[in-house]
Order: structure tokens, then C-alpha cells, then sequence
């Protein structure tokens, strides 16, 4: 097959020929422009059929690297989730977990990193929370020894514990909400894929409409609204301390008072449901 090199000296030639002698035997000059002319389409055919298949072979190993990625990506966060998960339930220590990770890189490792931080903030702003109640022993609001020690002190105590209480809720719903409001917020200046960007931020809006901490604080709300009801009932009526009960005057402070405190009982079933379905998606499988 003529290169292009060698048909421009043929063709240099003839037209070297045509001009010293005037003529030609045959139009041979025509003949190589086409000729040209076709090895030129033959070339641009050629040059278009190797990008094709480089793009295709680009594309499908970009595919399975993606597959590869995605596959250490999920192991690499349900180790890390279950890890936060083990320690969240621990809610007196800080949390101790090391959030980037080797195995990962690009868009896969800024997701990683970014995931896992915001529910690091989460877990930690909800065991302070949690550290808060435990500082105020709210866990013994009901121990009737207290109360009988409290109520000679005009409840000084208990009001004291309300108090506290009030305020660690109401810290814990800000703090709630700056964290969801600054990661809305930073998911848009990720510097990822943005259809993987768009994702994400379709997932944390989701989250935030189903999403257990949200449902905890609530009932823990509704717990401190009839615990506050059963303090009234106390302070407001007599009663006698027998053994950790209560024993009130008449009947319809006792029965009002087990209602209040039937209420109390559904709803910490309602929380222990939540905990339970929690410890299920990190329950180890044989």
C-alpha cells in the first residue's frame, strides 16, 4: 500500500514530467488524488474505528473499576458503622473511631469521610445529651426514697432536675438541627460526581424524614411531659411512701397517677422498640 509520503513524490514527479514535456500519456494525476482522496477517508475510518474502541475499553474498565469501588466502599462503611454503633451505645465515653480510610480514594473516599462524620456528630451530640440526664439523675425522678427526702425540701431537688433537664432538650434539638442544616449545606460544595452529589443530598433529605433519632427525641419529649404531670400530682396531693410505691388519699389520684405512669411504660416500650430494630441491622449473621 502507497503511503501518503511516498504518493505526494509520485505525484511531484509526474507533475515535474508534465511540466518539462508538456504532456502525459494518462491523466495519472487524477488517478492520484483519487487515490488520495480515498486513503484520506481510509485514515479518518481508521483513526475513528481506534477511538471507538478506546472509548469502549475506557469505559468498560472504568465500569469495573467503579464496580471494585463501590464494593470497598460498602465493606469499608459497614465496618465503620457498625464500629460507631458499638460505641454509641457506650454514651459515657467519647467516641473513638478514625475516619479516613486507605482503601478508598476519590469521590468514594470524600462520601466515606463525609458520611461517617455526620453521624459521628450525631452520636456525640446525643450522648452529651444523654450525659446531661445522667449528671441530673433523672434516671431516679420516680425513686420514691428521693422524692420523700425532696418533698421536706419543698422539692428543691426535683425542681432543679426539671430545670436541667429542660435545658439539655432544648440544646439537643439546636444542636439537631445546626448539624442536618450544615451538612445540607456542605453536600452541595462536595467536590464529587454530581450525580453522586445529587444523590446524596436526595438521601440526607430523606433521612431526616425517617430517622430514629429524630423519633427517640420525641417520645423522650412526650416521657418529660407526663413526668412533669406525675410531679404536679405529687406535689399538689398526700401521699405516703411504702416500700418505692405511692400511696395517695384517695382513689382518683391513684388512678390518675397509673395512668400517667402506664403512659410513661408505652412509651419507653416505644424506645426500646426503636433500639432493638437498630441492634438487628448490625446483628452478626452466621
Amino acid at each position: 500500500m502507497l503511503s501518503l509520503s511516498k504518493l505526494y513524490d509520485v505525484k511531484w514527479l509526474i507533475i515535474k514530467h508534465k511540466k518539462l514535456t508538456g504532456k502525459c500519456s494518462f491523466d495519472i494525476e487524477k488517478w492520484l488524488s483519487d487515490v488520495e482522496v480515498l486513503m484520506r477517508r481510509l485514515l479518518i475510518l481508521i483513526f475513528i474505528l481506534i477511538l471507538s474502541l478506546c472509548g469502549y475499553f475506557f469505559y468498560h474498565e472504568k465500569n469495573q473499576m467503579a464496580e471494585v469501588n463501590r464494593e470497598v466502599f460498602d465493606k469499608v462503611m459497614s465496618e465503620k458503622m457498625e464500629t460507631l454503633y458499638v460505641q454509641a451505645r457506650d454514651w459515657k465515653q467519647p467516641l473513638k473511631m478514625t475516619v479516613p480510610d486507605d482503601r478508598l480514594a476519590g469521590d468514594y473516599k470524600i462520601i466515606s469521610e463525609f458520611i461517617l462524620r455526620y453521624w459521628m456528630d450525631n452520636i456525640e451530640a446525643r450522648n452529651s445529651y444523654l450525659r446531661q440526664l445522667d449528671q441530673a439523675q433523672w434516671d431516679e425522678f420516680l425513686n420514691a426514697e428521693r422524692l420523700e427526702k425532696d418533698r421536706k425540701s419543698s422539692y428543691q431537688q426535683t425542681h432543679q432536675m426539671f430545670s436541667t433537664v429542660s435545658k439539655a432538650t432544648t440544646e439537643y434539638q439546636k444542636k439537631h438541627e445546626q448539624i442536618f442544616t450544615q451538612a445540607l449545606a456542605d453536600v452541595d460544595v462536595l467536590k464529587i460526581d454530581g450525580k453522586m452529589r445529587d444523590a446524596m443530598k436526595e438521601k440526607l433529605l430523606y433521612s431526616r424524614q425517617d430517622n430514629d433519632e429524630t423519633a427517640l427525641l420525641q417520645i423522650e419529649l412526650q416521657i418529660i411531659a407526663k413526668a412533669e404531670e406525675m410531679f404536679t400530682l405529687l406535689r399538689n396531693h398526700k401521699w405516703l411512701r411504702k416500700g418505692n410505691t405511692f400511696l395517695f388519699a384517695k382513689d382518683v389520684q391513684v388512678r390518675q397517677f397509673n395512668i400517667l405512669y402506664a403512659e410513661i411504660l408505652e412509651f419507653q416500650a416505644q424506645i426500646d422498640e426503636l433500639k432493638r430494630q437498630n441492634a438487628k441491622v448490625f446483628e452478626v449473621k452466621d
